[in-house]
């Protein structure tokens, strides 16, 4: 896609961000069977409020499918095609093959907190060319992510970037360029070890203790000022990363799910697609959970583990003890221990 296309589309996936933004502005705090999920979808459970932002993104997806073809990816219901049926309206489309852009979104990452009113959520959208087949992470070129907030009249930021021309945040005056901070410590700042399901959780912790046990003997780290956020939120960790309050993220989930059978599940890549590209446009650090690039195909459905820095000076301190410390979850293990 060329530079005025990408500029379109930047336009479009801002206008999409603010009209989930919209479609949330009032909430009411939940109670009773407003805290319950009301439907499983192809990635994950589903609240009242995920449907009704599934809804703005429905049409808005039938909107851009009148003026040309797409593909679009969400939690709830994997790829779709569509694309203008010549007569104003629009059709269904067999695949990928039809040269417009490819797109995923996950229209509430964040769900659980917005709901009870306890932190802002985020609506995450990325965008890929056209192509043939379904895309994978390196072959995001926009990412836009609005910030879904839970004080009623409040306004979020939105975050973006461009493949290979930075990001950008917007607090309400204006854009300004965003960078992640060039500090290589892994101290001092919130270092999380994802952990959602119960079960899941001794097996984090342990991994925790061990890696800042290591940090502290040979890179002098200060254990007790490795501070840990429960956000339940991928992309809001990866996000912070980038405003500059998150150094390190490790969400090693899927070895769990892999090798030792534990339920709780995982991330997943429409989770993760506008978030990395953001991070790492503002000078983070993304790997795979083997330490490799991170590019993963977007689906739906496969489980995702990601290891995220702040910048590559935090990573390249603080991934050989991640790494150490991971490879025995990287073999099958017996029982749920």
């Amino acid at each position: 896609m060329d530079a005025a296309a990408l500029t379109v589309w930047e336009g479009h996936l801002a206008a999409l961000g603010q009209r989930i933004a919209a479609a949330v502005a009032g909430l009411d705090a939940a109670h009773g069977d407003a805290v319950r999920p009301t439907s499983i979808g192809l990635g994950d459970a589903s609240w009242a409020l995920d449907e009704a932002c599934e809804t703005v993104v429905a049409t808005w997806f039938e909107e851009r499918a009148r003026e040309g073809p797409l593909s679009l990816l969400t939690e709830h219901h994997g790829w779709r095609h569509r694309g203008p049926d010549g007569e104003g309206g629009w059709r269904e489309l067999e695949g990928f093959a039809h040269g417009g852009p490819r797109l995923a979104c996950d229209p509430v990452d964040g769900t659980r907190h917005l709901l009870l009113r306890h932190r802002p959520a985020w609506s995450l959208i990325a965008l890929a060319g056209p192509g043939p087949d379904q895309p994978r992470q390196r072959d995001v070129l926009l990412a836009h992510a609005e910030e879904l907030v839970e004080r009623v009249g409040s306004r979020g930021r939105a975050l973006g970037a461009r493949r290979g021309e930075g990001a950008w945040v917007e607090h309400g005056r204006g854009k300004e360029a965003l960078r992640a901070d060039d500090d290589d410590r892994v101290d001092h700042g919130f270092v999380t070890f994802f952990a959602f399901h119960p079960a899941q959780r001794p097996a984090v912790a342990s991994l925790a203790d061990e890696v800042t046990r290591l940090w502290e003997a040979r890179l002098g780290c200060a254990r007790e000022h490795c501070w840990q956020d429960d956000y339940v939120c991928s992309g809001g960790l990866l996000l912070n990363a980038a405003l500059g309050a998150q150094r390190v993220v490790v969400d090693a989930r899927s070895l769990l799910a892999e090798t030792a059978s534990l339920p709780g599940g995982t991330c997943h890549a429409y989770d993760l697609a506008a978030a990395v590209l953001i991070l790492e446009e503002a000078g983070g650090s993304v790997h795979s959970v083997s330490g490799g690039p991170f590019d993963q195909p977007l689906d739906a459905t496969s489980p995702v583990g990601f290891l995220a820095f702040a910048n590559p000076g935090t990573a390249e301190r603080a991934l050989p003890a991640i790494l150490e410390c991971l490879e025995p979850w990287s073999r099958p293990r017996s029982g749920n221990s």
